[in-house]
């Protein structure tokens, strides 16, 4: 499915479905993309979003990230450059905002997991759907610019999160009984494995958090763009 820029959208937004595990609303996950970038005040984007399977991803964490375990969600920005035109657009200028997208324009690619969503919803009290709405706002967060580094980047990257699901009708986590998990406290956080996958040579990601209490070999991975 692709939609954008022949309907007069700035936003070009492609959903590739490789699994079958789970049954997703491409409509929707379109939706939550443009929700995300308008949020931030991105000036245009092409997005693809890739859905795969546990195996698929591990094969590409491995690939890209020479990390031998599956994860929850990668991003690889391609491209991020201010755009000329957005003062033009009704985007406040990116010195007058703290949204680290804003007067951007991105290309960039997601690829998220289905069966870690799967699997992992139940532990959060909400549905694989939800779950997997999650991945996709972290990894576009990721691509707008945002890190989960240190504490603070992290505090600010939940807040955005929590903030951009209720604009796209997700009741944040805490509302299930678990507060930390937006609070930049919880080790249990998706965090976006970053790369470019444009070529051969591929760049190391800014910088690598492994979870901590998982021994080293964080079953989700965690990395920024």
């Amino acid at each position: 499915m692709r939609e954008g820029h022949d309907s007069g959208d700035p936003y070009v937004v492609e959903i590739a479905d490789r699994q079958n595990i789970v049954q997703l609303d491409h409509a929707e996950l379109a939706r939550v993309v443009r929700v995300t970038l308008a949020a931030e005040q991105v000036s245009r984007a092409e997005i693809s979003v890739a859905l795969v399977t546990g195996t698929s991803m591990h094969r590409l964490n491995r690939k890209y990230l020479d990390h031998d375990y599956t994860t929850d969600v990668l991003s690889f920005l391609l491209s991020s450059e201010p755009d000329e035109d957005a003062a033009h657009t009704g985007h406040a200028a990116a010195e007058e905002t703290e949204l680290r997208g804003c007067g951007l324009r991105i290309d960039g690619e997601i690829v998220i997991s289905a069966e870690m969503a799967r699997d992992r919803a139940p532990d959060f009290g909400w549905t694989e759907r939800e779950e997997t709405i999650l991945y996709l706002v972290h990894g576009l967060l990721h691509l707008a610019g945002y890190d989960d580094q240190t504490d603070s980047e992290r505090i600010l990257m939940r807040s955005r999160e929590r903030a951009v699901l209720e604009l796209c009708g997700v009741t944040a986590c805490d509302s299930h009984g678990d507060q930390r998990r937006f609070s930049g406290e919880d080790s249990s956080q998706p965090a976006a494995e970053a790369s470019n996958q444009s070529g051969e040579d591929v760049p190391q990601p800014e910088g690598h958090r492994s979870r901590p209490g998982d021994d080293g070999m964080p079953p989700a991975g965690s990395a920024d763009s």
